[in-house]
């Protein structure tokens, strides 16, 4: 026979005690709280050209990126002069799912896809560095408001064949 003492646990006592520690826990996930904070936490980027938000639209390419990819931050590329980041596909590589399946070779120009500011380039070489592709789209106008209202980071990425990669976060 089990002897009794003040500090001894009844069976009733127990499972009354382990049930309120379970719903406790049931109703404050604090290990899940804490894995989604780490996750969330984490850089899911992508780099894009304004040729996509101009084929497809800001807000279906922006649903694309987090549907598809859980993106996160985008690598907006501003300035180029590299078909490979700013046109629509390289020669002689199948295009995406999405976007339009057409080349641009023949009219791909290059250059800078948000609105120069001359001010900024007085004592240099360069005078015009607009791109003429997309006529007067500022493709950080464009972006950076939808991005901001999904709470996506945003990086303007510029490169040119002869400098390096310059980035710049917002």
């Amino acid at each position: 026979m089990p002897m009794k003492t003040k500090d001894a646990m009844t069976r009733r006592k127990f499972v009354k005690t382990s049930a309120a520690a379970l719903a406790t826990t049931a109703t404050q996930p604090w290990q899940l709280v804490a894995a989604e904070a780490a996750a969330s936490q984490k850089m899911i980027g992508m780099q894009v050209g304004a040729v996509s938000f101009v084929d497809e639209g800001t807000e279906q390419v922006l649903d694309i990126l987090q549907e598809r990819g859980a993106v996160n931050t985008i690598f907006l590329t501003t300035f180029t002069y590299g078909r490979g980041l700013g046109g629509r596909q390289i020669p002689g590589q199948t295009f995406p799912d999405h976007g339009k399946q057409e080349s641009d070779e023949k009219t791909f120009r290059g250059g800078n896809y948000a609105t120069p500011h001359s001010e900024f380039y007085q004592n240099t070489v360069l005078k015009q560095t607009r791109a003429p592709d997309h006529g007067d789209l500022d493709i950080v106008a464009a972006v950076l408001p939808a991005a901001k209202k999904r709470s996506l980071k945003l990086f303007f990425f510029a490169r040119s064949k002869t400098y390096s990669v310059r980035m710049c976060r917002v």
